[in-house]
């Protein structure tokens, strides 16, 4: 019953894209443009996050994370802090906009379980 509620709610009410602010076409607050043009991160180190560059295996750690490793055993990273990950962040965090953090969680949540 909530799923059907949710949905009729969401037809009412579409939703607007979070980073151009035109209506999004999927479920996440994002248009399908913008969702395919956001930075993708390579591959980064399961220890400390940090993207790997130059053949360095995921199990890798930089030579600064093995001196002074991180409180935490490992780390997955979903998207590079650059433009527009970055603004979307502190719209999130400053200006209380939680159809970012809605976005967010449902794509860590997709990160999460795939690995």
């Amino acid at each position: 019953m909530f799923y059907e509620l949710k949905q009729s709610i969401r037809c009412a009410l579409p939703t607007t894209c979070i980073v151009f602010e035109q209506n999004a076409d999927l479920d996440y607050s994002i248009c399908n443009d913008c969702g395919y043009e956001l930075p993708k991160i390579g591959d980064c180190s399961r220890r400390c996050g940090i993207e790997l560059s130059g053949g360095l295996v995921m199990d890798s750690c930089y030579t600064s994370c093995q001196l002074s490793p991180p409180s935490f055993d490992s780390c997955t990273c979903v998207f590079p802090y650059v433009s527009p990950i970055d603004k979307l962040v502190a719209d999130f965090k400053f200006s209380a906009r939680f159809d970012i953090g809605y976005f967010f969680s449902r794509v860590f949540a997709s990160a999460f379980n795939a690995y």
